[in-house]
């Protein structure tokens, strides 16, 4: 009886890692191409319309799209100061930002980065961590 239990119990699990291995979602070609086209319009984003871009396409941040959304967030790293609220509600975005930072990055942009985030960098959680990931 007992290793009809266990027998039930293991089929149970089984089932349960395939069951959510299905829901796992990867980067069609047709997503990758939208979320290349979206990104390239760097420009014209905020933090905001960044943060509804990876949440969209984050599955697919690698190679050419993770090479658009370092640029983005390099290009956005001005406005840290002001619009740090998204990164203390959404750690993961948070994390995103982190990993982005420093790559295809010039010195100029270094160095402004630099400049922006040390008003900051004293009260704001965030700016403190940018600030450790930029210094190190």
């Amino acid at each position: 009886m007992k290793s009809l239990l266990i027998i039930l119990i293991v089929s149970q699990l089984l089932g349960c890692a395939k069951a959510s291995e299905s829901n796992i979602q990867s980067c069609s070609s047709e997503l990758a191409f939208i979320a290349e086209k979206e990104l390239s319009n760097i420009n014209s984003l905020n933090w905001s319309s960044l943060y509804l871009l990876y949440s969209k396409y984050k599955i697919c941040d690698d190679g050419s799209i993770a090479e658009g959304f370092s640029n983005a967030v390099v290009s956005h790293l001005g406005n840290i100061p002001v619009e740090t609220s998204i990164m203390e509600e959404t750690p993961q975005f948070a994390d995103f930002v982190l990993n982005h930072v420093g790559k295809n990055m010039s010195v100029t942009e270094y160095q402004q980065i630099l400049t922006n985030i040390s008003s900051c960098s004293r009260t704001n959680a965030f700016c403190k961590k940018l600030m450790t990931e930029l210094t190190n």
